[in-house]
């Protein structure tokens, strides 16, 4: 096919006359196979049906649409028919001229830019005139405010695209959430931003839609003080908390963003500000907001206690057969693991239904631990109790998982978005993160207590691996990367800084460590068993100007400590299971061994359990009962 030369002379300037193109954007992008990604969770786990939360924090399942579930992702160019690539340039009132026709979507979008860097410079004459490319009538480019809709795929597959700068991969799903804002399309693929992070897609998974006020897309709105994030999917809307209203967000106001950060009042404003990459017409831009509870980390001890878990609980359900129904102590006891109880408690009700959903319920499993999106009752782990659960969750999932920054999943310690934090790599549902933090806000109301005053909490929002050290000077012992690697940059980190330090080399930040240290701090304990103390569990960081300061917290947490919780009256306990997992394992034995030679004090149902022998005390008797069922003895 021969390729169509532009001669179109527009608005009196001629467009061969403009040679500079704009710099488009060239970034790797592996061309990849669709695949199943996910390594976490789900909480679709029943055909056919998802959750939805609404203002109070409620979950409920709903049925989905059973019309549109599987969308066509073939593009035009995949067919037999010969396809060409239409250059359009397009009025507000619906005036259009055919500028060209091109055999490839590159072609086309390169003589698009160069249209749109001639309507740039002059602006004020073109103000009203678009550049569009399609191809048999499919909408591939656009200068249009406009949002890019994810498609739901056949047999719960989710959807991958890679992170824009760092080339991370990361994976979504339409039925959680629908649309994202478009940024242009850059060598085929088509560039977004949804749940903080800014990415490129393969085409054939999404369609772009021009924006109108008639179009469903996210934004956010306060009431009562209160701030809340609207989310739409093909099959229903929901509307979740994201905290307390900062004063500059007000009510009866719909406010947009792709990130939770940064608010606009305006679409066409929005979108505009992402394409240059800035900020300047947000109406917070000198103050982004951060979600307290989205980006603390797992590596702090909540205020709630076991009886406001209890009660929060039964605000959220009246079946008393959940199975979160008194687990509060639980949640508390798993702290000792360096998972904050409220956040735990919180992905549990989200995952779970409040204990309720199906795969809680058959398998006591109720974080969606191994529920894959594609067989999520299937695949999902079994467990013999949910104390089990939430002590398998805490330790293996948590602590020597998501929180360990030599684990191939860990971008950061906290829930967070698709951007960073758990939400990267755990679960398809972007706004995951958000979701689960719902529950520290309603748990303040319940108690009265303002958690999230606790911390002092530091956001970086650099493009370099932040060294955390074992002193406050660059020639101690460096622990680890919050990258964990100088080719992977985390955007969006969160860190609590527990005190702050000055000296010769300058300002630094006593910070808590993810990784878990050795009782001397000497270096990485790779024995702990996911115990995390928090006498000891710290390190420092340069401060630099990327940094700022997102809460200042007013309790001392350099003395965190898991508080002590009573036995549950109706507890089974397994002889000699001190971990709580069900079952006799080394590790049982190592910590009833530890406990007698004082290494740590076990309290609570671990230390009722550790008198493996039923004798009324804890003897080295205990430790050789254990290890001789592990023996089969």
């Amino acid at each position: 096919m021969r390729k169509t030369k532009v001669f179109t002379i527009f608005l009196g300037v001629s467009l061969l006359a403009v040679n500079v193109l704009p710099n488009i954007e060239k970034k790797l992008f592996a061309e990849e196979e669709h695949s199943e990604t996910r390594k976490g969770s789900s909480y679709g786990d029943q055909t056919g049906m998802f959750l939805k939360m609404d203002e109070d924090g409620k979950i409920t399942y709903v049925k989905a649409n059973p019309q549109g579930v599987k969308e066509d992702i073939t593009l035009p160019e995949d067919t037999d028919e010969e396809v060409t690539f239409d250059v359009e340039m397009e009025t507000k009132d619906g005036a259009s001229a055919e500028v060209g026709h091109y055999d490839t979507i590159e072609d086309a979008v390169k003589t698009a830019n160069m249209l749109q860097l001639t309507r740039s410079m002059m602006r004020s004459a073109n103000s009203d005139v678009d550049v569009s490319v399609y191809s048999k009538n499919v909408l591939r480019s656009t200068t249009k405010p406009s949002i890019v809709k994810f498609k739901v795929l056949d047999g719960g597959m989710t959807t991958p695209y890679k992170e824009v700068d760092t080339n991370i991969s990361g994976y979504t799903s339409a039925v959680y959430a629908v649309d994202a804002a478009y940024l242009g399309t850059v060598d085929g693929k088509v560039k977004f931003r949804m749940a903080g992070v800014t990415g490129l897609v393969d085409a054939k998974y999404v369609t772009i839609q021009e924006y109108t006020a008639k179009v469903n897309v996210s934004y956010y709105y306060v009431t009562k003080n209160k701030l809340y994030h609207q989310i739409f999917t093909p099959y229903y809307s929901s509307s979740q908390r994201v905290g307390n209203a900062p004063a500059y967000l007000k009510e009866n106001t719909k406010y947009f963003s792709y990130d939770g950060h940064y608010f606009y009042t305006a679409f066409e404003t929005m979108i505009n500000d992402y394409q240059k990459d800035v900020y300047s017409r947000a109406v917070n831009k000198e103050s982004p907001y951060y979600n307290y509870y989205q980006f603390l980390s797992m590596r702090t001890v909540s205020s709630f206690t076991a009886d406001h878990l209890n009660k929060r609980l039964l605000e959220g359900t009246t079946n008393t057969k959940s199975k979160l129904r008194n687990r509060g102590v639980d949640f508390i006891n798993a702290q000792q693991y360096g998972t904050n109880a409220a956040l735990a408690f919180g992905l549990a009700v989200n995952e779970s239904a409040w204990g309720n959903s199906s795969i809680a319920q058959e398998k006591n499993n109720i974080f969606g631990l191994n529920a894959v999106d594609t067989s999520p009752g299937t695949s999902a782990n079994t467990f013999a109790s949910v104390a089990a659960c939430i002590n398998d969750f805490a330790k293996n999932w948590v602590s020597l998982g998501y929180t360990d920054p030599y684990d191939w999943r860990y971008y950061g310690p906290h829930l967070g978005d698709k951007q960073s934090g758990m939400n990267v790599q755990y679960a398809s549902d972007p706004y995951w993160g958000e979701k689960a933090a719902a529950q520290g806000y309603f748990l303040e109301d319940l108690s009265g207590k303002k958690d999230s005053d606790k911390y002092t909490l530091v956001i970086d929002t650099g493009v370099k691996p932040i060294s955390i050290y074992k002193d406050a000077k660059t020639s101690s012992k460096e622990y680890y990367q919050n990258g964990n690697s100088n080719s992977k940059v985390i955007h969006q980190f969160p860190f609590v800084v527990l005190d702050t330090v000055k000296n010769s080399q300058g300002t630094w930040y006593k910070i808590r460590t993810d990784c878990i240290l050795k009782a001397d701090r000497s270096a990485k304990n790779n024995d702990s068993n996911g115990l995390y103390d928090y006498t000891y569990n710290y390190g420092y960081i340069k401060v630099k100007d990327s940094m700022m300061v997102i809460y200042e917290g007013n309790q001392d947490a350099n003395h965190d400590k898991v508080p002590d919780t009573p036995d549950k009256p109706d507890e089974k306990v397994l002889p000699g299971d001190v971990n709580g997992d069900g079952k006799l394992s080394p590790a049982d034995y190592v910590k009833i061994k530890n406990h007698i030679m004082g290494v740590t004090k076990l309290k609570g149902t671990p230390l009722k359990a550790a008198d493996a022998n039923q004798d009324g005390k804890i003897s080295p008797a205990d430790y050789v009962v254990v290890k001789n069922r592990i023996m089969g003895k």
